[in-house]
């Protein structure tokens, strides 16, 4: 593919990801939460909205491989294809359970690995972050970029849930120098650093549909995406499960490598 069909594709993936939006919206308040099997919650505006856009997909490029968090990996031909559309169909469930008008749909095409296309959409702010690989990233059309503010007390972090329990020791280690953030949604951390709102972003437990498509706005906008020990995430090689957990560092490139060395306790 060419950059124009990345356009096109991207065109594609936001109108998806707002009408993903409207399904959310419209349940909003109106359906319970429950349980899966990893403990998480998932409600039925989760599996609506990503029901919609997986058949989209399905229709619109058949060859593709889907990979999504509610129904797993989702093909039309042989596991691990050269494309695969990663969606996260709302990113911050137990927010909107729970009220708090802090969630997002995100997705993202992979080209042999890598992704080319990325789009999270923050569906109460109705604003969407958007990339196509070489074209850099944008905000409801606006450019973004990292910001290249230093290490310091005004220095923003998106950090995981506490519920982890690997948060606690790099956390504390953060909070000596750094101011930290959650908003509850992976793929809205990442937009976010791409957007220079937040400085750096980082989790232990994600998954390709949480960071595909913020992985792209990060590098699009000028910044870093890499694993804990600072190695890239993408391509993903060839022998990666797609459903298999991931972590992850964002941040600009002035002080990435100083993040790397704050984390690496952690990441060995």
């Amino acid at each position: 593919m060419d950059i124009e069909d990345y356009e096109r594709l991207l065109a594609e993936a936001s109108k998806l990801a707002a009408e993903a939006g409207q399904i959310i919206l419209d349940r909003w308040r109106r359906v319970p939460s429950r349980r899966k099997a990893d403990g998480s919650e998932v409600t039925d505006a989760d599996l609506a909205a990503e029901e919609h856009i997986i058949e989209t997909l399905r229709r619109s490029y058949p060859d593709h491989d889907i990979v999504g968090e509610e129904s797993g990996l989702q093909t039309a031909r042989a596991r691990r294809g050269r494309y695969c559309w990663a969606v996260d169909p709302l990113d911050g469930t137990r927010n909107y359970a729970r009220g708090f008008p802090c969630f997002a749909t995100s997705i993202a095409l992979l080209e042999d690995g890598v992704p080319v296309v990325g789009v999270v959409r923050e569906h109460t702010t109705a604003k969407t972050y958007a990339a196509a690989a070489g074209r850099g990233a944008t905000v409801d059309g606006l450019p973004l970029a990292v910001a290249h503010r230093p290490l310091d007390r005004d220095f923003l972090v998106g950090v995981p849930s506490a519920k982890q329990e690997e948060s606690p020791a790099p956390v504390q280690r953060l909070l000596e120098r750094v101011n930290l953030r959650n908003t509850g949604s992976t793929a809205l951390h990442l937009a976010l650093v791409a957007a220079g709102a937040i400085d750096a972003a980082f989790a232990r437990r994600c998954y390709t549909w949480d960071i595909a498509a913020g992985h792209l706005l990060v590098r699009e906008a000028g910044g870093v995406c890499t694993d804990l020990a600072g190695r890239p995430l993408a391509p993903l090689p060839p022998e990666a499960d797609p459903m298999g957990q991931t972590p992850f560092l964002a941040a600009g490139r002035h002080v990435h490598a100083e993040l790397i060395d704050l984390l690496t306790p952690v990441a060995e």
